[in-house]
């Protein structure tokens, strides 16, 4: 795994599309900011190949799409599906920019950002500045190392060796710019492969039926944590899928967790995921009703992307609205997701439920969701995943730092 990057010289950048007086500035722009490894490809054929080839090393490539030459989409399709972080340059932002963005991100590579041709210099750096030393670029790699197909033996076995630990990512207040909220992530302390994501073992818990011991036992480190603290002053959220909410033992479970390490049902939010369909709402319903009523808070997450409706939104006690990143990413180049954005704080306002805005990774995503009345702001920008010690030095009244 290459280590994260924290100086510009360091990284090895990729220059692809139309070989124009445009991209002989961009060159010269890079060079200028100390960048040594420069690779420029005008031959689409060589350029997929380069992608495609994981000797290849690269950080982030350039591709301009003013063009409009026919084989774009497909290009950026073949470029996009090989995961590196990619920067789009355009003479004309207009719906075929959005378009080509919309392909980079249903393709699971990084958008970076998209810069207006001809290039400025300080915005330029800027997108590249937020790449280097990021949480993500490090946590990309991470998700890439090969892992074994984990059988039910090993992941009982890592459940009872307490293998399984809480990281926590800072929610923060977008007006005072103090942390209100984090969100419980599980992450594998794996004794052979070190830290691992859930993406790399979350399939596998579900397919072995694990996923409801696991959430126990996050639930059970994580509360703990914060009732032993000295001082816990900010709230913890959980992610549930629908599946599991809808089984009504499932709330009373999380109601005696919580009671039991005398923690407040007030500094807990119950995040419902929308990318997977409940068997029965109504089933669901009733166990996040009960919940709202003993005073836990309940989050619609990852909203706009998944199956809830209006109707389901209207009738569901939701106490908060987690805006979904695939709006924020790249938002300051982006009409149509700042008018989402717009559309959704003002629903939220309107029903007096409050607004997260996740996956802020740049000084301009955090300006725009701040200036358009979000509440609360989450992001590798604002702040990585952390231990829970990390996350208590964070907060601590001693060391706090708001953020700008």
């Amino acid at each position: 795994m290459r280590p994260s990057i924290s100086n510009l010289a360091d990284l090895r950048i990729l220059v692809t599309g139309s070989k124009t007086m445009h991209s002989n500035s961009l060159l010269a722009s890079l060079s200028a900011l100390g960048i040594s490894c420069i690779m420029p490809e005008f031959d689409r054929t060589k350029a997929l190949t380069m992608f495609q080839q994981t000797q290849c090393m690269f950080d982030v490539a350039f591709f301009d799409i003013s063009m409009h030459e026919e084989d774009h989409i497909h290009f950026i399709r073949q470029a996009a599906h090989s995961g590196r972080s990619l920067i789009l340059l355009s003479s004309t932002p207009n719906d075929f920019t959005g378009t080509s963005e919309e392909v980079v991100r249903t393709c699971g590579a990084k958008l970076l950002g998209v810069l207006k041709i001809p290039v400025e210099f300080a915005q330029l750096k800027q997108l590249l500045s937020s790449y280097c030393g990021s949480a993500f670029a490090e946590t990309l790699d991470m998700a890439k190392q090969p892992c074994p197909k984990w059988d039910r033996k090993e992941l009982l076995a890592a459940l009872r060796g307490n293998q399984f630990v809480p990281y926590f990512q800072p929610q923060v207040d977008l007006i005072t710019g103090l942390p209100s909220c984090a969100e419980a992530l599980v992450r594998w302390n794996h004794p052979d492969f070190g830290m691992l994501l859930p993406c790399q073992f979350i399939d596998a818990m579900e397919a072995e039926g694990l996923l409801e011991p696991l959430t126990d036992h996050l639930m059970h480190q994580a509360l703990a944590g914060a009732a032993n603290a000295h001082e816990w002053p900010i709230g913890i959220s959980f992610n549930f899928s629908p599946l599991i909410l809808e089984n009504p033992k499932r709330s009373a479970r999380i109601s005696s967790l919580v009671r039991e390490h005398g923690v407040s049902p007030e500094q807990i939010t119950i995040e419902v995921t929308e990318t997977t369909r409940p068997n029965d709402a109504g089933a669901l319903l009733a166990s996040l009703t009960r919940l709202r009523s003993e005073g836990f808070k309940i989050s619609a997450d990852d909203f706009g992307i998944g199956y809830s409706s209006l109707h389901e939104f209207h009738r569901t006690p939701f106490t908060e609205i987690k805006i979904d990143r695939s709006f924020v990413t790249g938002i300051a180049h982006q009409k149509k997701s700042q008018a989402i954005i717009e559309c959704i704080v003002r629903l939220a306002d309107k029903l007096n439920v409050r607004t997260v805005a996740e996956g802020i990774e740049t000084n301009a995503e955090l300006c725009f969701v701040r200036s358009v009345g979000c509440d609360l702001g989450q992001g590798f920008y604002l702040g990585e995943p952390m231990t829970q010690p990390d996350l208590y030095d964070y907060f601590h009244p001693d060391a706090l730092r708001e953020v700008a």
